[in-house]
């Protein structure tokens, strides 16, 4: 298993739930940037 790849998967999924979350509600959502 790729860990770049899983991580893009998940990467990718979380930009297509947060775009209908926003199509929905009808406002961008606020962008928290953290690092570990």
């Amino acid at each position: 298993m790729n860990p770049r790849a899983v991580a893009d998967c998940f990467l990718e999924l979380q930009n297509r739930i947060v775009a209908e979350l926003e199509r929905v509600d009808g406002r961008a959502f606020r962008p928290d940037r953290w690092e570990r």
